[in-house]
């Protein structure tokens, strides 16, 4: 998936790619914490 993600953003600036990846793993953070809340 990282993979993909690079491939797709090839061709933009890195800095923003870098923001923009950092904004996906914080979102899949935030969905795993909301996850682990419901199963306790």
């Amino acid at each position: 998936m990282i993979y993909l993600y690079a491939l797709f953003n090839c061709g933009r600036s890195p800095i923003k790619n870098w923001r923009f990846f950092n904004a996906g793993i914080l979102n899949i953070y935030d969905k795993m914490e909301l996850f682990i809340k419901k199963g306790i």
